[in-house]
């Protein structure tokens, strides 16, 4: 006699546990059963890398690892111009990497995979596309700043709690701080409801930055962490902000970094949080001896 078989809400947790910790082993899980096919198959394109140009050796290799797919961007326009929108593949992407030159392609994209809640936009985001990821339920996003800039003013971002700015706030050389687009691109960060975690990255000097990152500090009370990833300090200048929640952290290779969270769940995001508790720790410990 067979052992008694695990009922079936058991059952798919199991196999869904397996396949979203182990994305590489979907292929072979969907051919157990096709109840199994049912309720995995579906992960298997929650996150996709999709290209115009070769994908780097260590990316790719990187993404295999992990059991990512990488989709050549051609034959992903063919899926979404054919199905327009309504193919299981594109319906069930969550999380995805976009890499090409041609804005319309990216707009395209956008537009079809209606269910994407984590972008990292490798391209400038035209406004055409910025406008379709703005009308998407995406929490969290990496782009330049046209992204936020670009979108219609009336695009609220309801959904997005993370937002990493590579390029920092504008198109402004360091030497302008306190330019006009980077203060603009500073209010529409300020206006989205959700934002807990802000990251930029400044084109040289951390100094360019700072301005609007004071700005956005004192108007969002939600935010939990600002962080400026790289660029060079200027000599002598100490921590250039006092709130806890504004830390300083080492250039990181971000689209590894994303690869990683999107599966395995640790990132960028959580060292910054680590950073952050350690400092808000330690103004708590000072206002406690002060006090006492």
């Amino acid at each position: 006699m067979s052992p008694p078989a695990l009922p079936p809400d058991v059952e798919r947790i199991i196999f869904e546990v397996s396949a979203r910790s182990r994305p590489r082993h979907i292929p072979q899980l969907i051919l157990v059963a096709r109840r199994v096919k049912q309720w995995i198959e579906p992960l298997l394109y929650h996150t996709l890398i999709v290209e115009s140009e070769r994908t780097s050796l260590s990316m790719g290799s990187h993404a295999r690892t992990l059991g990512l797919p990488i989709c050549n961007i051609e034959i992903f326009l063919t899926i979404a111009r054919d199905a327009g929108g309504r193919s299981s593949m594109l319906q069930h992407v969550r999380n995805i990497y976009l890499k090409t030159e041609d804005p319309e392609h990216v707009a395209l994209i956008l537009r079809v995979c209606k269910g994407i809640t984590n972008l990292f936009a490798a391209k400038p985001l035209s406004e055409p596309a910025a406008g379709a990821a703005a009308e998407l339920p995406l929490q969290h996003l990496y782009a330049l700043h046209g992204a936020i800039q670009g979108a219609p003013p009336h695009a609220v971002w309801s959904h997005l709690t993370h937002l990493y700015l590579y390029g920092g706030f504008g198109p402004s050389p360091d030497s302008d701080p306190d330019s006009a687009v980077a203060f603009a691109v500073a209010e529409r960060i300020i206006s989205l409801p959700k934002l807990t975690h802000l990251a930029v990255s400044p084109r040289s000097v951390i100094s360019a930055v700072i301005p609007p990152c004071e700005r956005i500090l004192a108007q969002c009370n939600d935010l939990r962490v600002l962080a400026v990833v790289g660029g060079v300090r200027t000599s002598g200048t100490g921590t250039p902000v006092q709130d806890p929640r504004f830390a300083i952290l080492p250039q990181h290779e971000f689209t590894r970094d994303w690869m990683e969270g999107v599966v395995r769940g640790v990132d960028f995001w959580t060292f910054a949080e680590r950073r952050v508790a350690r400092q808000i720790a330690v103004v708590a410990a000072k206002q406690a001896q002060s006090a006492a």
